[in-house]
């Protein structure tokens, strides 16, 4: 009686080769997708999705997604105290924007003779957008040359990037919401500041909404 035939798997090719190359292909995707993460914050709605009504202080609402605000008043803006507050009044996407100024007033602008609104972020971002719109003081004295700016400054306060409001008065869309964006070849932005330039002339006010910031991720080694 003659023994069984024993049955050797077959393989088509190297599962190894087969297997390294796959694996090469996963990481290779993953490098793409994970270059980078961006976070936007309309102040439209809070960290969980609720909506956020008029007034609403929003110095630690979005602590939770990485980013906390504050206000620095000049000495003539201590009267605005350190809040910041969504406001639902000329905001970018509807319904709110930000402003140092609380509820219910109507006049939510302002410049560098006021103060600065500052958002700081819980871990080192390489970029950061905040869309923002001039407003000309009532008198406009003077030539029109003050913009609203954005500046980004790393761990030890030094300025990284500066971005201002790109449209010259004259312009048929000066006036109008526009994205200013600070960007950085690393994760070393620690803060940014904004506001507008108060200078000789007339006197260019500010309105913000809209913020987004990046996170460049480190490829998988």
């Amino acid at each position: 009686m003659s023994s069984p035939a024993i049955l050797k798997p077959q393989f088509p090719s190297p599962i190894g080769g087969v297997l390294a190359e796959e694996l090469r292909r996963i990481k290779d995707l993953l490098d793409k997708h994970l270059l980078q993460y961006t976070q936007t914050i309309t102040f439209d709605q809070d960290a969980g999705g609720q909506g956020v009504t008029d007034g609403t202080v929003v110095d630690t609402l979005y602590q939770t997604l990485g980013c906390t605000l504050t206000f620095i008043p000049t000495p003539k803006g201590t009267v605005l105290g350190t809040h910041v507050y969504a406001r639902s009044i000329n905001s970018h996407s509807a319904p709110n924007s930000i402003s140092p100024v609380a509820a219910p007033a109507i006049i939510t602008c302002i410049d560098d003779s006021w103060g600065q609104m500052k958002a700081s972020f819980a871990n080192p971002v390489s970029g950061v957008t905040v869309y923002a719109r001039p407003m000309l003081s009532p008198e406009c004295l003077g030539s029109v040359t003050a913009r609203p700016y954005l500046r980004a400054y790393d761990a030890q306060n030094n300025l990284v990037s500066e971005a201002f409001y790109p449209l010259q008065y004259g312009n048929s869309s000066w006036g109008t919401y526009q994205p200013l964006s600070v960007t950085s070849s690393s994760n070393n932005i620690a803060y940014v500041k904004f506001s507008s330039e108060y200078h000789d002339g007339a006197q260019v006010y500010a309105l913000f909404d809209d913020l987004a910031f990046t996170i460049k991720a480190v490829p998988l080694p």
